[in-house]
């Protein structure tokens, strides 16, 4: 018999597979959304400190290690969920005939 967590009666693989799925799904988003807004903020921030301090601005260098790079930190971090889905709770297997009721 599969043991349930306490409160909406899933099993405890069930909790930790849709616990480590939201994880990776938010760290995928995360890094799509970062990487979307980095390329304006850089060549922006480039712009604006190169005309600052050299008077003409630094021109914008991406790298595809660099993005792989910053990939492997999100998932790795998004993996870390592995171990936070450990179950914290489990229903307790009482007898037939034993009634929990508050009086």
């Amino acid at each position: 018999m599969a043991v349930t967590s306490c409160s909406i009666g899933a099993t405890t693989n069930t909790l930790r597979f849709i616990f480590i799925t939201e994880g990776v799904f938010i760290g995928l988003l995360s890094f799509v959304l970062a990487a979307a807004l980095s390329v304006p903020v850089s060549v922006g921030c480039d712009a604006v400190l190169g005309t600052a301090l050299r008077g003409k601005p630094i021109p914008a260098a991406f790298t595809l290690l660099g993005i792989a790079l910053w990939l492997t930190i999100v998932m790795g971090g998004s993996h870390v969920s592995k171990r936070a889905a450990r179950p914290t709770c489990d229903t307790h297997q009482y007898p037939q005939g034993v009634s929990l009721r508050i009086k």
